[in-house]
């Protein structure tokens, strides 16, 4: 699929994808276990802690997403399978919703990161069965 903003990191894992585009926005697609069709490539529809944030990395797991925002949170999405089979069997074109949170234990920049660069998460990667 063609995406204005260009794909600047697309990701697999075992039952979907994810891809993050020029703009920093997420998407995600994939085979639904017991589906015929699966949607995607979709945006996502960012709710909860991740809300708003500009994302610079991707990653999958097994049953989640996670992303890295620019300012250097790690924000980890549940039940994508969920979204995506209640998303196919709708039909539609609008985004999939997923609720966002704060990777928790992991270390969160300070007031100054904005500033500085200091603090944060610089990179990640993860394992299909991590979560």
């Amino acid at each position: 699929e063609q995406n204005e903003a260009g794909w600047a990191k697309i990701v697999f894992g075992p039952n979907f994808g994810a891809a993050l585009d020029g703009r920093g926005l997420l998407y995600v697609w994939g085979e639904c276990p017991g589906e015929e069709e699966c949607a995607g490539p979709v945006a996502i529809d960012v709710r909860g802690e991740g809300r708003g944030r500009c994302f610079v990395d991707v990653q999958c797991s097994a049953d989640k997403i996670f992303a890295l925002t620019g300012r250097g949170h790690a924000i980890i999405f549940e039940d994508v399978l969920e979204a995506l089979k209640s998303h196919s069997s709708s039909s539609s074109l609008a985004p999939v919703a997923l609720e966002g949170r704060l990777v928790p234990g992991l270390p969160q920049p300070g007031k100054l990161s904005a500033l500085t660069g200091a603090g944060g998460i610089k990179s990640m990667g993860i394992g299909l069965e991590h979560g």
